[in-house]
């Protein structure tokens, strides 16, 4: 079940300790969405006032598809962070890691940046097409008279 992924989602992550790199909180939440939306779609678990069901397992094929893709971006994102604490390629981070190697391991690299903010988009694009069919199906319910 995902005991921590939907918990992960319905904290704010103000809450982090000062001193906690925000590298940390950013790889925390880059492990939850990776592995939680595949869980998401498939396991019961308790989110929404203790409803106890499989959170995405509603959604249409074609928006499930694109959190997939997301998804995509994600693991390429959360994979260059991890390798980038085993082997620093460029010459450049080798010069970072040697003169300030607490900044070194707390910041993140742009081609991280832009693989966040790509899987962002396509997660923007899937809420607002919730966002519209949800008010599409419910307007059908709906008796003005």
């Amino acid at each position: 079940g995902s005991r921590r992924y939907a918990s992960f989602l319905e904290t704010d992550r103000t809450d982090v300790l000062p001193g906690v790199c925000q590298r940390y909180v950013i790889t925390d939440g880059l492990h939850d969405l990776v592995f939680g939306i595949p869980e998401w779609r498939h396991y019961k678990s308790e989110w929404m006032a203790g409803r106890k069901s499989a959170p995405l397992h509603a959604m249409k094929h074609a928006d499930y598809q694109l959190l997939l893709q997301a998804r995509k971006h994600f693991i390429k994102a959360r994979e260059q962070m991890l390798m980038r604490d085993y082997y620093s390629p460029s010459a450049f981070d080798r010069l970072k890691l040697r003169k300030d190697p607490p900044k070194f391991f707390k910041t993140v690299t742009t081609p991280v940046g832009k693989e966040i903010q790509a899987g962002n988009q396509l997660m923007k694009r899937v809420v607002d097409k919730q966002k519209s069919s949800e008010f599409e199906d419910s307007v059908k319910d709906v008796d003005y008279a």
